[in-house]
């Protein structure tokens, strides 16, 4: 939720602004010379600003609470505390091989593993919808058990603290109408949790 926060509190900013523009005009107008220009030049943009920041926010709070309901659906065992980060892990069309870029990420997901005894990670993967949904329910479990054969790799993570499961092309991150969507349900999607696990 950092990123509501930063978005919040440019609206803040934005609304002083706005609201600075709007008591201008106003004096303005009872002076007789507020213009149209005025208003289009300095209130309309601010209001516009404004309209978007709020959409990135309710945007931001639907995927957060996407993430948290996942969350509670993986976490059979209640073994979860709190949810601490989100990370993606991308692939290309059919391969689950993992990409060389990924690994800096993964190795920074490890380092806070063996720093703290009470993380784990639930990895899920995701697929496109093109192809067979059988197909893309092995695909997505082939990357996801990827991921967590890189993490498992190293010796002081036990493979307790690591679940996997595959979504293929269920739960969808992106709709799947568009290349690009698909492109970005073509991931293994990593939970970082603070969990009760001694």
């Amino acid at each position: 939720m950092t990123e509501v926060k930063k978005i919040m509190k440019q609206i803040k900013v934005l609304s002083l602004f706005f609201s600075l523009a709007l008591v201008s005009f106003l004096l303005i107008g009872a002076q007789g010379c507020a213009t149209k220009g005025f208003v289009e030049q300095k209130v309309r943009p601010l209001e516009t600003k404004i309209t978007d920041l709020s959409s990135q926010v309710e945007e931001l709070k639907a995927e957060d609470t996407h993430i948290r309901e996942e969350l509670a659906r993986l976490d059979k065992k209640g073994i979860v505390k709190k949810l601490l980060a989100t990370h993606s892990i991308m692939f290309g069309f059919d391969k689950w091989q993992l990409p060389e870029q990924a690994k800096d990420t993964l190795d920074q997901i490890a380092q806070e593993l063996i720093a703290k005894e009470n993380l784990a990670v639930f990895v899920v993967g995701h697929t496109d919808n093109v192809g067979p949904e059988a197909y893309n329910l092995e695909l997505g479990q082939r990357r996801a058990q990827m991921v967590a054969a890189y993490l498992l790799g190293k010796p002081e993570i036990l493979p307790y603290r690591v679940y996997v499961e595959s979504l293929g092309e269920f739960l969808p991150k992106s709709p799947n109408e568009t290349y690009e969507g698909r492109s970005i349900n073509r991931q293994a999607e990593i939970l970082l949790v603070e969990t009760n696990l001694q």
